[in-house]
């Protein structure tokens, strides 16, 4: 359960680094993205680009939630 929790910590981290830079606009992935998409749709695909790492936070939140339970469970099962 350590190792899930270290491993869903990482990326936690690094998918919140990633929203960052795409608010800061230095995504260097989102700004090769926006060289090939029209003025018109460049903030509908930050948005949804955004939107894509809130869930993928979400997820590793989670993760790191029901591992956290387990080890609970276990210690209070074990004494």
């Amino acid at each position: 359960m350590l190792a899930h929790i270290s491993h869903h910590e990482a990326l936690l981290a690094q998918w919140q680094e990633k929203i960052q830079e795409i608010e800061e606009g230095t995504s260097p992935m989102l700004a090769r993205r926006l060289a090939h998409t029209s003025a018109a749709d460049r903030e509908k695909t930050i948005a949804y680009k955004t939107f894509t790492y809130e869930g993928l936070i979400a997820r590793a939140e989670a993760e790191i939630a029901w591992a956290r339970r387990g080890l609970n469970l276990i210690e209070r099962l074990n004494g």
